[in-house]
């Protein structure tokens, strides 16, 4: 019965070497999202709901908050892009002022 027990155990330590958080990680994607002002209780339930869904994914969020502030909120989206996003959800402070930044979103694809 021993001897059944370690070629058991030998064989489900053969099979736990792959190691699935590396195809998870490889997998996920960084989704960055840019709301006009987290201080409207409509983006904090937004934020919440898309947050808890992309979490259950396996993928990861960055949220940035302009406050307001259409240049503030040109230059978070930017450094969203630099940090290597994947997705980016947005609702324009001002939506002209996003035109530039937008286009350079979609080349970086």
């Amino acid at each position: 019965m021993l001897n059944i027990a370690l070629i058991t155990a030998g064989i489900l330590a053969g099979y736990s070497k792959k190691d699935y958080s590396v195809n998870q990680k490889e997998n996920s994607h960084l989704i960055g999202a840019s709301y006009m002002t987290m201080n409207n209780e409509f983006y904090k339930i937004m934020s919440e709901e898309i947050s808890a869904r992309i979490e259950a994914e396996g993928d990861k969020m960055v949220l940035r908050d302009p406050a307001l502030n259409a240049d503030r909120q040109a230059q978070q989206i930017t450094e969203m892009l630099d940090m290597g996003i994947d997705v980016l959800v947005v609702t324009p402070v001002e939506e002209k002022s996003l035109t530039t930044i937008l286009e350079l979103a979609e080349d970086c694809g």
